[in-house]
């Protein structure tokens, strides 16, 4: 929403693999996803795609996410946006990709 609230709709079965949660729990609680994400990665990544949201544009950003494992997942989420005039909301249609493992062998490259 235009307040940067978000309600969720839908999260595919995969959703488990990459978030540990399942789609379930994670439409029942609209807090949950955001409170997993990395602290510093919500301003830095995730609070300015609302910007490409807004315009409904395609955005791509990488953030850290604490799976319910327990382990620091990098997450690359690709998203789509159109304005609903009707529902006076923005629909947001986003792919979610665990990179963890590519993001060990870059470190592991760099070192």
């Amino acid at each position: 929403f235009e307040d940067r609230t978000l309600e969720y709709d839908y999260f595919s079965a995969g959703c488990e693999f990459v978030f540990g949660y399942t789609s379930q729990e994670l439409i029942a609680d609209s807090t949950l996803w955001r409170s997993r994400v990395f602290p510093e990665d919500i301003e830095n990544g995730i609070g300015r795609s609302f910007e490409v949201i807004f315009a409904a544009g395609i955005g791509n950003h990488e953030y850290r996410f604490y799976h319910r494992d327990g382990s620091l997942r990098w997450i690359s989420t690709t998203y789509t946006s159109r304005r609903d005039e009707i529902a006076n909301c923005w629909i947001v249609t986003a792919v979610a990709t665990d990179i963890s493992s590519r993001k060990r062998a870059e470190e592991a490259l760099r070192q």
